[in-house]
């Protein structure tokens, strides 16, 4: 069993175990040693969903004591990498029209 550590709160900018992302809200559970953890992911951008539900308790940790506030130059640097990415796919949407002979 491993005790829990958290090390950031809401509106923290996290690398989660290489995936950067920003702490939306925290709930602690009154009944046990669950904590639910709703964390909006860089790489969840343009996805129908916007952010992760994290479960974890001291069974069921997934590494969060890993987990390490970073700064804003991190975010901006995961962000830039996504915002390509998604113009790539825009673009290939734009090849598509190109290629269309009417």
């Amino acid at each position: 069993m491993v005790e829990l550590n958290l090390r950031f709160d809401v509106g923290n900018i996290v690398d989660c175990n290489g995936m950067i992302g920003v702490i939306k809200d925290i709930l602690h559970s009154k009944t046990s040693d669950t904590i639910i953890i709703f964390v909006r992911f860089v790489s969840n951008t343009g996805q129908a969903k916007p952010y992760d539900i994290i479960e974890v308790n001291p069974e069921r940790h997934k590494n969060i004591n890993d987990w390490r506030v970073v700064e804003l130059p991190e975010l901006l640097k995961a962000v830039g990498r996504k915002r390509a990415q998604l113009e790539k796919n825009l673009d290939s949407i734009f090849s598509l029209v190109s290629e269309v002979k009417l």
